[in-house]
């Protein structure tokens, strides 16, 4: 079983759910917040990151991410020749 040590609390891939929901709970559902504090808490941050922005976002809508973050990530995704149509 996967472990990752979050807080220095070590704990299995199946809670990191559990964990993400905490993260929304933490930061009263907001998106920008979620992902900042997933992200810095470590070790599997994308996954941490990624529910607990997937509950914040699909409650607050596409609205509550930073305008600058959309901007940035089209451009990104923009240069990257496999995306291009």
């Amino acid at each position: 079983m996967k472990w990752a040590m979050v807080t220095g609390v070590a704990i299995a891939a199946a809670a990191k759910p559990g964990a993400g929901v905490c993260i929304f709970r933490m930061v009263k559902g907001n998106t920008k917040e979620s992902i900042i504090a997933g992200v810095n808490l470590g070790r599997d941050t994308d996954c941490l990151a990624a529910v607990a922005a997937g509950i914040s976002g699909s409650l607050t809508g596409a609205a509550s991410i930073p305008k600058e973050w959309m901007e940035q990530l089209d451009k990104a995704t923009g240069l990257n020749i496999y995306n291009r149509i």
